[in-house]
């Protein structure tokens, strides 16, 4: 379907980017709602409502944070592997249906070897990633999380963390604290002609990463890491 000016059609207030007034009108006065609160994209997803196509009409800036391109995201998941999926697509006609290309709308895992576990299985893996008593100092507080526990050491000084040297992996996005990447990793998409294309004046924008250490937040905090041997946990899926 694609979706065209419509003289009798009712904008929301703040429209989305897209035109509403040739959309079936259960779906139009629900996209007009959700749109206030929660985004267009979100709603039309939401709402599962079989939207194909739509016709454009703003910059295409105003995609990012939304969609990403097909060419985008097949590099995507070349680098990142099943820690990218696709949510849905939809295909954007542009310039009086001169054009077409799709979108995506993404979702990064949770990162491995993390798996979908109540959050009390999560918390204990968690803390199986953290070499406690290779930390410097070391980390014997009894918290219930590790995360605490790291937050409370790192206000008494510098603390240096110890991860497994099984989790040092440069094709996969990793979970520790929350989904991470290797240096590694990001050179690897740094190096792609997609990532360089992108940190061109375009219309899209390039990815950007955000300095941690294993997922735990710096905050100003003299915090470092380095890679122990350690043994693997029984309930690691493969290498």
């Amino acid at each position: 379907m694609v979706y065209l000016p419509d003289a009798e059609s009712i904008e929301p207030p703040t429209p989305p980017e897209f035109l509403l007034g040739c959309l079936p009108e259960d779906v139009r006065e629900d996209a007009i709602a959700y749109c206030q609160s929660i985004g267009p994209y979100s709603a039309l997803m939401a709402m599962e409502a079989g939207v194909e196509e739509l016709e454009w009409r703003e910059p295409l800036q105003e995609l990012e944070g939304n969609l990403v391109s097909e060419d985008v995201f097949g590099t995507l998941v070349e680098v990142f592997g099943d820690g990218v999926e696709s949510l849905g697509t939809v295909d954007l006609w542009f310039g009086s249906r001169g054009r077409r290309r799709r979108y995506h709308a993404v979702r990064f895992g949770p990162g491995w070897p993390a798996r979908p576990t109540d959050s009390f299985a999560e918390l204990a893996r968690t803390a199986e990633l953290v070499v406690k008593a290779e930390c410097l100092p070391p980390l014997d507080r009894d918290y219930a999380s590790v995360g605490g526990e790291i937050s409370a050491s790192a206000k008494d000084g510098p603390l240096e963390l110890a991860f497994p040297s099984w989790l040092d992996r440069d094709d996969r996005m990793i979970r520790i604290n929350r989904a991470v990447v290797t240096e590694g990793l990001v050179k690897r998409w740094r190096a792609t002609e997609t990532s360089r294309y992108l940190q061109g004046d375009n219309s899209e924008h390039d990815l950007w990463f955000t300095e941690t250490v294993g997922g735990f937040d710096l905050r100003d905090r003299a915090i470092t890491y380095r890679w122990v041997e350690a043994p693997v946990p029984d309930w690691v899926d493969g290498m």
